[in-house]
């Protein structure tokens, strides 16, 4: 392990084998779509962005503060 608890960790992919890791991992699946949703891997997500540079501004405040 890395030595960094799940709930301080997020996987960001664009395919539904980086969702599956996520899941397996215990940690936040963030989906990219870049610009073309798939609703089966939608479905998959915690959270969706259409642009890796959506990044930033989807991260709770709680993850903001934490850095």
């Amino acid at each position: 392990t890395l030595g960094v608890d799940a709930s301080a960790a997020v996987l960001v992919g664009d395919s539904a084998h980086d969702l599956v890791a996520a899941r397996a991992a215990g940690v936040e699946a963030v989906l990219v779509t870049n610009g073309h949703p798939d609703p089966d891997l939608v479905a998959l997500a915690d959270v969706v962005l259409d642009s890796l540079s959506e990044f930033d501004a989807a991260l709770t405040p709680t993850r903001q503060s934490a850095d």
